[in-house]
């Protein structure tokens, strides 16, 4: 009987160390992927950011543009 538990036990052991290496192998991975979505969505975050300053430029530069075709307008019927 002594025996039989021994077996038992030592089968209990090494299910809950194989269960134990998958759970962290598993929490490895979790935190790998964890880590990868933050760095995505900071990615996200400065692409949109600079989308916004690409924008604003665009608006001062064609803002920027009706006085200087007037000039280019203006020098040529100068000339």
């Amino acid at each position: 009987a002594r025996r039989d538990a021994q077996k038992t036990e030592s089968a209990l052991r090494a299910e809950i160390d194989t269960l134990r290496r998958a759970s962290e192998k598993n929490a490895a991975g979790e935190q790998r992927a964890r880590q990868k979505m933050l760095a995505l969505q900071e990615a996200l975050k400065r692409c949109v950011a600079a989308t916004a300053d690409a924008e604003a430029q665009v608006r001062v530069v064609e803002g920027a543009l009706p006085p200087l075709e007037a000039r280019v307008c203006a020098v040529e019927a100068e000339h």
